[in-house]
């Protein structure tokens, strides 16, 4: 469906050649067996740059080419991609103390295993075109692709979600948003982080507005 809506869309070009980085699950029976089941919302993901810095690449799989293979991800670690493990990790794993976050290397390999037990999805999924885009362009790019994404957190059924920078866009579109369905349930960081609860589906879920998944 995100191959099929790249190409709908006109969203593909060939000088340079662009695709859709495609993701989701990478370990459906991790991810389902897991508690609580966490889903991170990002923006955008990166590839490879012209000498113009004009995005290019893309046609790889976040989940299968890259999260689901650790020692795949020391050869170009994404700093995100660190900071979602490091958190993921401070939530699913029980013996997870603070010295160990501390601790946690974004060289060793064994940091990166966790992903297999989480969602992991960006609003737009073409390749980023810059490292700060304007939330107004921005907002362009997560409208190709709202269809997706709903239908993506629907499938995935998550009990947490970890917005990184994105629960403004999520909020203004079903489902995630109904003012009868969400509230307010606590704020951490002198308010700086809220948190909500959201009845989706008949399903009680935790949504975290994070400016970042750090």
């Amino acid at each position: 469906a995100i191959e099929r809506c790249a190409e709908e869309k006109g969203l593909n070009r060939e000088r340079p050649r662009l695709r859709p980085i495609t993701d989701g699950i990478c370990d459906e029976h991790a991810y389902f067996s897991s508690h609580p089941k966490i889903m991170f919302i990002l923006k955008e993901p990166y590839d490879e740059y012209t000498s113009g810095w004009r995005p290019k690449g893309g046609g790889w799989s976040m989940t299968k080419d890259y999260m689901n293979h650790p020692e795949e991800i020391l050869k170009g670690i994404y700093p995100t991609t660190y900071y979602v493990a490091k958190t993921a990790q401070a939530i699913l794993e029980r013996d997870f103390t603070r010295s160990r976050f501390t601790e946690t290397k974004k060289t060793d390999a064994e940091t990166y295993g966790i992903l297999r037990y989480i969602a992991y999805i960006n609003l737009s999924k073409m390749p980023a075109d810059t490292l700060t885009g304007k939330d107004s362009t921005f907002r362009e790019k997560y409208m190709d692709w709202k269809d997706i994404v709903h239908a993506q957190i629907k499938t995935c059924n998550s009990d947490m979600i970890v917005c990184g920078g994105t629960f403004s866009l999520l909020k203004e579109h079903e489902p995630l948003f109904n003012p009868e369905r969400i509230e307010e349930a606590a704020s951490y960081n002198n308010g700086s982080i809220p948190a909500y609860t959201w009845t989706y589906y008949g399903k009680e879920r935790l949504v975290i507005d994070s400016y970042h998944p750090s």
